[in-house]
């Protein structure tokens, strides 16, 4: 039989598995409506491609639900922010750019990496941005390029 948390037995500072992805609990408080059956959970998702915490969210939790607690597994203590910074090779991925259609990736060198949009410069092809050129895209778009 697994080990599960009910709700109320979650305190900030615990990882729980959620069912898809891993979410690293920074506080515990109650819901700002009085009408929900619960507790809300203030923290980060685990993102498995970039292997960083994402920025802050919330998870609502009703009373009743069980959690999956994770024991044993390791994960690295850095936040998205910390994913990419100026000078990095990067790319834009599936990102249509107002265009009806576009590249899926496209080769890009990171100016400024913010927590919500990025400066890039477009250093490959691409039908929606054009070679050379400066743009701003969301920071969940980029991802770091595996050089060879």
């Amino acid at each position: 039989m697994t080990n599960t948390l009910e709700t109320y037995e979650v305190h900030a500072g615990d990882v729980i598995h959620t069912g898809r992805v891993f979410f690293k609990v920074a506080e515990v408080r109650e819901p700002t409506h009085p009408a929900f059956p619960g507790l809300v959970f203030e923290g980060h998702y685990f993102d498995n491609r970039r292997q960083v915490w994402q920025n802050k969210t919330t998870l609502s939790a009703q009373h009743g639900h069980k959690w999956g607690p994770v024991t044993g597994l390791e994960f690295p203590d850095l936040y998205f922010t910390a994913y990419l910074k100026s000078g990095d090779l990067a790319i834009v991925e599936n990102f249509d750019n107002g265009k009806w259609c576009w590249s899926h990736e496209v080769k890009c060198k990171v100016l400024v990496f913010g927590e919500k949009t990025s400066w890039v410069k477009i250093t490959g092809n691409a039908t929606q941005f054009v070679t050379g050129k400066v743009y701003e895209v969301p920071s969940q778009r980029l991802y770091r390029r595996k050089v060879k």
